[in-house]
């Protein structure tokens, strides 16, 4: 079967839902569509979508999830994340990478609010965190043509906001063929949907959101408005912002490198200066089970897998995020003599805070050092006796 590709349906106390996953790869990972999963569910749609997003097959089991299929009325983003949480204990999924697309965002954002022991990592693209002009503008008039049951608007419409200009004139001469396809027999999903995502409001609590998190989105989306991105981004803390010149709100479809810039994220590891070295000498102690448990998980990544990059920060990183000592992001129990281990890292060994191959900034590392730079380095920290094995 392609990609192990399989259709399904998960029962939750309230309802059910359609998904489907493809993937072997030892990491999970939850994609959550946007607002057209009110016209169509993933039903079906299992060995297309696998085919669409093969890049993730390897290193993840992808699960995509659509909506519950009888939705109440005033149905919000919030509630939507706890029917999600719901799905994800009943395909006993404990921890994954979560990524949500335009309303799949909103969703994820509650997600990592409200369950953060569930997110990993977090994927936020073409979306927004407040309500404002533009959105109640567009997904307004949406409302008003579904209620008039008039498809052939809605699609229309929904194409020439979402696209540049470029896709468009290959697309207008199918819209008499595309209009007819796909029509629902009901709109009642479509306008409960659209009206949690105009009632939307997660802004104010986005600084409770502390995992690695990627904001993604393009600088001319007629759907979200202006600044969206920009704006969540500057709520989560030491996340990362991706904007692309010149697209829109498929930016996800039309930027060739999407994929690619949301794989680097999600699989890469993210390491603050010290911690290059602490996983060359690493010997399966720590402070406990969690953490233990997550520290060999990263090391035997990185010592077994010659294509492991890492993504160097001068902050908290992957595996403090199991520490007991981590206080938020960026601030630790033992905080300053943290940070002057990584500023003498920084200073002998010319780390800068970028992307790496481990393995080849490692034998950078090991061609420089000396046992007096090491002693230097890690004199203070209390692992330093289990680490002797490590000095030239």
């Amino acid at each position: 079967m392609l990609y192990n590709a399989t259709n399904g349906i998960v029962e939750i106390e309230n309802g059910n839902m359609d998904f489907i996953s493809f993937g072997n790869g030892d990491k999970v990972l939850i994609m959550i569509p946007g607002l057209s999963d009110g016209l169509k569910t993933v039903k079906g749609m299992a060995k297309v979508m696998a085919m669409m997003y093969k890049c993730y097959a390897k290193s993840h089991k992808v699960y995509v999830i659509s909506r519950k299929n009888n939705l109440e009325k005033g149905y919000s983003t919030r509630d939507m994340a706890a029917d999600y949480k719901a799905a994800c204990e009943k395909l006993s999924v404990t921890k994954a990478d979560v990524f949500g697309v335009s309303q799949g965002g909103m969703i994820a954002q509650y997600l990592a609010i409200d369950y953060p022991e569930l997110v990993e990592k977090l994927v936020l693209a073409v979306t927004l965190s407040k309500q404002n002009e533009t959105v109640e503008k567009v997904v307004s008039s949406w409302i008003k043509m579904a209620e008039k049951n008039d498809y052939n608007s809605l699609f229309i419409d929904t194409a020439e906001k979402s696209y540049t200009e470029k896709r468009l004139r290959k697309y207008r001469p199918l819209y008499p063929l595309l209009s007819k396809i796909g029509k629902p027999k009901s709109f009642n999903r479509f306008i409960i949907q659209a009206n949690a995502c105009i009632t939307h409001n997660a802004y104010d609590e986005l600084d409770k959101i502390k995992c690695p998190t990627l904001v993604i989105g393009g600088d001319s989306d007629k759907v979200t408005g202006p600044g969206t991105s920009e704006e969540i981004a500057g709520k989560i803390k030491n996340s990362k912002l991706i904007i692309y010149k010149g697209l829109g709100h498929s930016m996800y479809e039309e930027a060739k490198d999407f994929n690619t810039k949301v794989m680097e994220f999600i699989s890469s590891i993210r390491l603050r200066p010290h911690h290059l070295l602490c996983t060359q000498s690493y010997s399966g102690k720590g402070y406990d089970n969690n953490f233990t448990e997550n520290m060999t998980a990263i090391t035997n990544r990185l010592r077994n897998d010659d294509n492991t990059t890492v993504d160097i920060v001068f902050s908290t990183d992957d595996i403090c995020s199991k520490c007991p000592r981590m206080i938020e992001v960026d601030l630790c129990e033992s905080n300053e003599k943290v940070k002057r281990l990584d500023e003498k890292v920084v200073a002998y060994f010319e780390i800068a805070e970028k992307r790496y191959l481990y393995q080849d900034i490692i034998r950078e590392i090991n061609a420089k050092m000396t046992s007096e730079i090491m002693d230097d380095i890690c004199s203070e920290c209390e692992w330093y006796p289990y680490c002797q094995t490590l000095k030239p």
